[in-house]
């Protein structure tokens, strides 16, 4: 797939949003939308991007670098403490990330579905939210250095060029990412 984001979509408990998801069977293209529930506001386009059409095997062939032999380099409490550090809070559905490795412009780590996500994972979702936003969380141990320059600045990630997922294969349990 292929993912831009164009516009944060932030939910909070006050007011409810509509959500709209629009795919274009042609060409796979499709549109992330909201507004505020039950308005006449415009609505903002939040994510645009492209399915694949047909299958690549070609794609699912990239070798994984492997976990590091070394002691990882930072744990789940640590990796907690550094988003909080950043400025973001992420309650306990959100907190994946057992332990990783930071190696030359690239993050690797170990991932576990936290327990209350568990429930409604299995056979819900081709990749959870929570194990894609704790890959995306993996970031800021790029970042890390930068945080005192930046406070109260999120990195978010605007564009996905390529994310694969096979069908019926467990959840990710080691992921990489890069900037």
């Amino acid at each position: 797939a292929d993912l831009e984001i164009r516009s944060p979509l932030l939910l909070d408990d006050e007011r409810s949003k509509a959500v709209r998801l629009a795919i274009d069977a042609a060409d796979g293209a499709f549109t992330i939308r909201a507004r505020p529930y039950s308005t006449d506001e415009p609505w903002t386009v939040h994510a645009v991007g492209r399915l694949p059409t047909e299958a690549a095997p070609a794609l699912l062939t990239q070798v994984w670098p492997g976990i590091p032999e070394r002691h990882p380099d930072f744990d789940a409490a640590a990796h907690l403490r550094l988003t909080i550090r950043a400025g973001l809070t992420y309650g306990p559905a959100f907190q994946a990330v057992r332990h990783g490795w930071v190696d030359a412009g690239a993050v690797r780590a170990v991932l576990q579905m936290p327990p209350t996500a568990e429930p409604e994972a299995p056979g819900r979702y081709h990749l959870h939210p929570a194990l894609l936003d704790c890959t995306f969380q993996l970031i800021i141990h790029l970042l890390k250095d930068e945080l005192e320059d930046h406070e109260g600045v999120a990195y978010v990630p605007t564009r996905i060029g390529r994310l694969i997922c096979r069908r019926g294969q467990l959840s990710p349990h080691f992921v990489e990412a890069r900037l």
